[in-house]
């Protein structure tokens, strides 16, 4: 293993041994995160979702559309990605790293969304008081 061919074998033991110790800090945390997850809540009613939290937030025109939101997120994630590759002198790369971010983050919204709460299937709208 070779991290640079100038540095002392000193430090390519080193950080293994780091590397090693966080990746047994994070295996510890195993256990906290199992009993966190089967937590019940100690809240009334029903979960709600993404307009439950930051419903005040959002304009009207995206209240009650969660894919909209998503969309208008991938969007400006596109925007930013692009301009930082743009203002770096490397516009195609920007553009790139732009649509692979905003892709991902449609495509965690989809997996990932109903499980964290930030939308509900249709038919199973949250009480809205």
């Amino acid at each position: 293993l070779e991290l640079n061919p100038y540095l002392s074998s000193d430090w390519v033991t080193m950080t293994l041994v780091c590397a090693a110790i966080g990746a047994v800090a994070l295996a510890a945390t195993a256990p906290a995160l199992i009993a966190a997850h089967r937590l019940p809540s100690a809240a009334e009613g029903p979960a709600g979702d993404l307009f439950d939290d930051v419903g005040a937030w959002l304009p009207r025109s995206l209240d009650g559309r969660p894919w909209r939101v998503a969309v208008v997120l991938a969007g400006a994630i596109f925007v930013v990605m692009a301009a930082t590759g743009w203002a770096a002198s490397d516009g195609y790369d920007g553009m790139a790293r732009g649509v692979a971010d905003a892709l991902l983050c449609l495509v965690l919204f989809a997996t990932l969304g109903r499980y964290l709460g930030l939308w509900t299937p249709v038919g199973a709208e949250p009480d809205r008081d």
